[in-house]
């Protein structure tokens, strides 16, 4: 079964608009702003309330779930 997850595909996701990412989910968590616009593609690797845990490269952070949509 954890090899199962290991090698499973992401799911993918579209940021639909400009955002903060964050290093927690909380807007109280530490934030900056990066050059990933509306139309990136990323991957999606965690959900918790409204926030979604998002990739793309290297980089790893939170945003609001409002600020996506699943492909």
């Amino acid at each position: 079964l954890l090899l199962a997850n290991y090698y499973q595909t992401p799911e993918k996701a579209v940021m639909v608009s400009e955002t903060q990412f964050y290093d927690f989910p909380g807007f109280g968590s530490e934030s900056r702003m990066l050059p990933i616009y509306p139309g990136a593609m990323v991957d999606l690797i965690e959900k918790q309330d409204i926030w979604s845990k998002v990739s793309m490269g290297k980089f790893t952070a939170w945003v609001p779930t409002f600020t996506l949509k699943e492909v």
